[in-house]
């Protein structure tokens, strides 16, 4: 997956794994996920606010969903990268990936930064920094070039449009 925050990759996803596109049994990478489903996540989230929580965990919690990644390409298991891949790491990983033998399908989902912001704002119990939002858009604009090169399958998916979500480009 590729997209800025909140475009609707872990939407996307969630739909994709039940209708069949995607596997249903996979490792999927998502620090987010993670984040939101610990105790101390949580703790924090009533004690300091989101922002607060959010700082202090986003590292760390990334760094564990990236170890059990590694522990799931070693056992080559199916692997849904639930990320924006906004990164130059998120390609220098998919480019170690490729060259283990994984083949590489990425989805790129589009938004306009302004819904992005508007959408992660209406989050529960997620935090995610405005600026943080269009730091990624910039930083994905430079990266698609390079992703192009790299994967074996590259969708394009509008999601601007919340009454037409997903539409193929």
């Amino acid at each position: 997956m590729a997209g800025i925050p909140g475009s609707g990759k872990s939407t996307f996803v969630a739909k994709a794994q039940s209708a069949g596109l995607f596997p249903r049994v996979a490792f999927v990478l998502n620090p987010d996920i993670v984040m939101v489903k610990l105790p101390e996540y949580q703790d924090l989230v009533r004690q300091k606010g989101p922002e607060k929580a959010f700082t202090i965990l986003e590292l760390p919690v990334r760094n564990l969903a990236y170890d059990l990644c590694t522990e799931a390409i070693k056992i080559k298991s199916d692997i849904i990268k639930d990320m924006g891949s906004a990164r130059q790491e998120n390609y220098d990983m998919l480019k170690e990936v490729k060259e283990s033998g994984y083949i590489l399908k990425m989805y790129v989902i589009l938004v306009e930064t302004r819904e992005a912001m508007r959408r992660c704002a209406l989050r529960k119990g997620r935090y995610t920094p405005p600026r943080l939002i269009s730091e990624r858009n910039l930083s994905l604009k430079g990266l698609i070039p390079k992703y192009t090169e790299l994967v074996d399958e590259l969708h394009y998916l509008d999601n601007n449009d919340s009454t037409r979500p997903f539409g193929k480009l």
